[in-house]
């Protein structure tokens, strides 16, 4: 998001309406944090998290014949392990992975105290990047700790469904529907 926000900058366009050069600051650190740390977070449960994968691997891949699926997405699942284990991010433990998200997500949740929102009673960039996160992490399928932790937090879970109302309104239309 960071250089398509910055060519629409360039052009007029201010994703951080009202907000101090230093609460602008604070924005680009958390929009940094939701698509390095939380997106680690996702794709490592997603891919690495045997029963969250099962489930992946069948919703991703479903236009792949489910006599090939298996094998061909063996190949592409151990691209996406060498990477995270290359990254460094999945070759710690459970425990301190899960620690290193917690505190991300208490960061979130510290600044959630003015309002619905980051930086108050309106999304910034910074909400437009971080609650697709947060809001995939809660509807991981299969059991997962992370999941677990942002799903048994209010205050973040009351933050998901603001930033859906406030900014994807046509997903919430959608799911209503059915």
């Amino acid at each position: 998001m960071g250089r398509i926000q910055a060519f629409l900058e360039t052009r007029g366009a201010d994703f951080h309406p009202g907000l101090t050069a230093l609460q602008k600051a604070t924005a680009r650190a958390f929009q940094r944090l939701a698509e390095e740390n939380l997106s680690l977070g996702l794709v490592h449960e997603r891919w690495m998290n045997d029963d969250c994968w099962v489930r992946v691997r069948d919703i991703f891949f479903a236009s792949i014949p489910e006599v090939q699926r298996v094998p061909v997405t063996d190949d592409i699942r151990k691209q996406v392990r060498t990477g995270m284990l290359a990254h460094g991010f999945s070759r710690m433990n459970d425990a301190d992975r899960l620690a290193l998200m917690q505190e991300d997500l208490a960061a979130i949740e510290a600044l959630l105290w003015d309002g619905p929102f980051l930086f108050g009673d309106r999304p910034t960039a910074a909400d437009a990047s971080v609650v697709p996160f947060l809001d995939m992490l809660s509807t991981l399928p299969g059991a997962s700790p992370l999941a677990d932790l942002v799903k048994g937090n209010a205050r973040l879970m009351a933050y998901v469904a603001a930033g859906r109302a406030a900014m994807y309104p046509e997903m919430q239309a959608l799911q209503a529907a059915g």
